[in-house]
């Protein structure tokens, strides 16, 4: 019985080695046919009873290995008194070929050369049968090595037909797997130990892939080289994971699709090619829009079903949901290989007991967390997302990486610098961080395996969901962003809101991040690629907008930019290092057909943006006409931040005019905030000054360069101890966009502003005034050398 499978997609592993053994199975039959035509064609120009009649002697050439034809036609005539009737295939052939016919120079080169047709087609069939098998052995070991890292020497595309008994196999293979899969994770969630998982789903297949070789032994009849050659089998089965773990990712591509939603048709740039490549990606379910709080699910066989709930409270850390934000994950997906690999590295950055806020994660890697790190990455290059990414570095980027690419993600992701997490640790896992107010929190964070295995064991708690627009967010259940508490190393750490795309693989994340990297090497190459520069970022940052399925995602690239550092190690000389990426939900991508988007969230340009935005701050009540300086200021403000519609250039213009200085100076005295209390101490000597040019009735717009010298001259401060003591007295926060752009906005407010423009300038000075002339800042401004804080 053969089941067709027109569409059965099948990984580079063994696709292209099936495609040559078609090939050259079928090339050895057309060599046969050819040379059994051929022989016919020779004999027919002979003698019926002779293999060669020779044309100098008129004798019958011996015959040599003449064939079928050959062996009929040499047989000898039947005596005078033996029987004469002959056979009616000899009748007929007698018919069909002509007498005498003299030989041609074929003939006499194939006589003398002593060639047998019929030996000819058996030596061609038989170098065509074992060149495939050595073609098939190399790609299969080629792919096991990864050296075609872009996938153009080994790629291919199509299905096959196999026979149904090797569904039945798979079947069985799948449903062990994914059974040992469950009880791994149940053992997880009362251990907490990562290695429960991968440990158990090895062993599963490992035990999978010795039934399937003993299954297939049976088959064969009994015999010494039978049990020598199994016993090889199940040596290098038991000696290499690699084997087993092809072996289920084989079984788990022929099971009935779930309907994950791969993209189809062509890619607009390298992201969306990279989304439609991403074969591992899992499908995922929310449920119904409507009332209620158990409401059906959309797909109730997903692969993953995600309940979001209700939104969580931005100001305090309520438990608003009361479920876990992972409904059900299908076990048999942390079998795959990427992912179980994923989980293996998972241990490698468990945080040690000595742990702190500075270094998360301590030390070196050992020998098991190397071979965790090299092992994941073995898997990824293997895959079409991350060979694709590769040629589109090496062949569309300028870009020449000065080492092997697996060394070039290594340095990427996981090289740690200056005793700091690596950037994978921070994506990926999350790591620890701190707030302004020196409060320890949740940073980066973005990967949901991560989060749905500590959900298992119950170090992770989801609070609920935060977006703009939570009606068009609700109903894409591709990405996530809300609020939740993480238990670390004994600090219980808040993320006030945070994204993770769910579902996609641990390949594509990598993939994209990379070429993120690299399109953004230079400011001229992000440029032509569609990266908009973010100064928002801490250092350097781009944002760029894709569609996927349908759905508007921003993409945020951050880096340090510090060319100090750079060096020898470096992967691109005139850049710094990958410090995060992460991806913000904008809503359903615009169509002709879809009138209904919104204009707040709606991608513009520089002058639809500038025609637009002061209507809405009249609305919103930060200015109170349209055609005030005000505006056009804000308007500037907005685009110098790179926002793109809207929504974004109104949240930027008030996070302008916040003002947080009694927060900071309460933390300060409060113990427990040591890095909040250094700059509120290193401030008070700047207060004066800043007071002595506002009295004086100057503009601190056009007084801001002579303060500044002043401060460098007298006080001898340099870099961020010259800026962030100003920053803090105006805005009460320590970083953010520059001083300048904050004054003229605060200046133009004083006389053209709303009401929505918080805290006016002159009583944030009146502000400054009272609380650094009140104890314990008094002391210190009349010349005391330290500050008592009091709590």
């Amino acid at each position: 019985a053969v089941a067709p499978l027109p569409t059965l997609p099948m990984r580079p592993l063994l696709r292209p080695g099936l495609q040559a053994a078609l090939t050259c199975w079928a090339a050895t039959w057309v060599a046969l046919s050819t040379c059994e035509r051929l022989e016919r064609l020779l004999r027919a120009r002979g003698a019926p009873g002779n293999c060669f009649a020779s044309p100098a002697s008129g004798r019958r050439a011996p015959s040599r290995g003449a064939g079928t034809l050959g062996a009929l036609r040499s047989r000898p005539r039947p005596s005078a008194g033996g029987p004469l009737r002959r056979s009616y295939r000899q009748r007929r052939l007698s018919k069909r070929l002509p007498r005498r016919v003299a030989p041609s120079a074929i003939d006499d080169y194939l006589d003398a050369v002593g060639v047998d047709s019929f030996g000819l087609g058996i030596l061609v069939g038989a170098l065509g049968t074992v060149s495939t098998i050595f073609g098939i052995l190399f790609i299969f070991v080629q792919n096991l090595r990864g050296g075609d890292l872009d996938g153009s020497k080994l790629g291919s595309s199509g299905g096959f037909v196999m026979p149904s008994f090797f569904f039945q196999g798979a079947q069985d293979i799948f449903s062990n797997v994914r059974n040992e899969a469950a009880q791994s994770t149940r053992r997880f969630k009362e251990t907490g130990r990562f290695a429960e998982i991968y440990t158990g789903i090895e062993r599963s297949q490992e035990m999978a892939l010795l039934r399937s070789l003993d299954a297939l032994r049976e088959f064969i009849p009994r015999s010494a080289t039978r049990e020598i050659v199994f016993g090889m089998l199940r040596r290098a089965a038991v000696s290499s994971s690699r084997l087993a773990a092809a072996l289920y990712d084989f079984a788990l591509r022929i099971q009935p699709a779930t309907g994950a939603g791969n993209s189809t048709g062509n890619a607009a740039d390298i992201l969306t090619e990279l989304w439609v490549l991403d074969e591992a990606r899992c499908a995922v379910s929310g449920r119904r829009p409507g009332e209620g709080g158990r409401r059906p699910w959309v797909n109730p066989d997903a692969d993953i079903l995600l309940d979001e709930q209700v939104p969580a409270l931005r100001k305090t850390l309520a438990e608003c949901a009361k479920r876990p934000l992972f409904a059900r994950v299908a076990p048999e997906l942390l079998a795959r290989p990427t992912y179980l690999a994923l989980v293996r590295i998972f241990d490698v950055f468990q945080p040690a007991e000595s742990c702190d806020i500075e270094n998360s994660t301590c030390g070196d890697y050992n020998s098991f967390e190397a071979a965790a790190i090299d092992e994941f990455l073995e898997q990824v290059t293997r895959t079409a997302v991350m060979r694709s990414a590769f040629r589109h570095i090496t062949k569309t980027l300028p870009v020449v990486l000065k080492s092997s690419w697996k060394d070039v993600l290594f340095k990427l992701w996981f090289q740690r610098r200056g005793g700091k997490p690596c950037v994978f640790e921070h994506i990926y896992l999350g790591n620890l961080a701190e707030d302004i107010t020196g409060q320890p929190i949740a940073g980066g964070f973005h990967n949901w395996l991560k989060f749905y295995l500590e959900e298992v064991r119950g170090t992770a708690t989801y609070l609920g969901y935060l977006y703009n627009n939570p009606t068009d967010a609700l109903g894409n259940s591709r990405f996530v962003s809300g609020k939740f508490v993480w238990d670390y190393a004994g600090f219980k750490l808040v993320k006030d809101q945070g994204g993770f795309f769910i579902g996609t693989s641990p390949e594509w994340q990598l993939a994209s991040g990379t070429v993120a990297y690299f399109e953004t090497s230079t400011p001229e190459c992000a440029a032509q690629h569609g990266w908009v520069p973010w100064p928002g970022a801490y250092n350097v940052g781009y944002t760029k907008d894709t569609t996927l399925d349908n759905e508007r995602y921003r993409m945020v690239l951050c880096r340090d930019g510090d060319e100090s550092n750079a060096g020898a190690e470096d992967l691109v000389a005139d850049t710094g290092h990958l410090t995060s990426s992460y991806a913000v939900y904008l809503g359903p991508a615009a169509s002709p057909e879809d009138a209904d988007t919104s204009e707040l969230d709606r991608i513009c340009t520089s002058v639809e943006l500038a025609s637009q935005l002061p209507r809405w701050l009249v609305t919103d009540g930060v200015a109170l006409r349209e055609d005030s300086r005000l505006c056009e200021e804000c308007v500037r403000f907005s685009v110098a931040r790179g926002c793109r519609s809207i929504r974004d250039a109104l949240k930027v213009t008030r996070e302008a005019f916040a003002f947080d200085l009694e927060d900071a100076v309460a933390a300060a005295k409060t113990p427990g905030y040591p890095r909040i209390r250094a700059l509120v101490e290193d401030t008070i000597e700047v207060v004066p000054l800043l007071l002595e040019r506002w009295e004086a009735g100057r503009r601190l717009s056009e007084a801001l360069p002579e303060l500044l010298n002043q401060l460098r001259e007298e006080q001898g401060r340099r870099g961020q101890r010259l800026h962030q003591p100003i920053r803090l007295l105006l805005t009460g926060r320590a970083d953010g966009v520059p001083l300048v752009d904050i004054l003229q906005l605060l200046e133009l407010a004083e006389k053209e502003g709303g009401d929505e423009t918080g805290v006016l300038l002159h009583d944030r000075i009146s502000l400054v005034r009272e609380v650094f002339n009140s104890p314990p800042f008094a002391r210190a401004a009349t010349g005391a050398s330290t500050v008592a804080f009091v709590s």
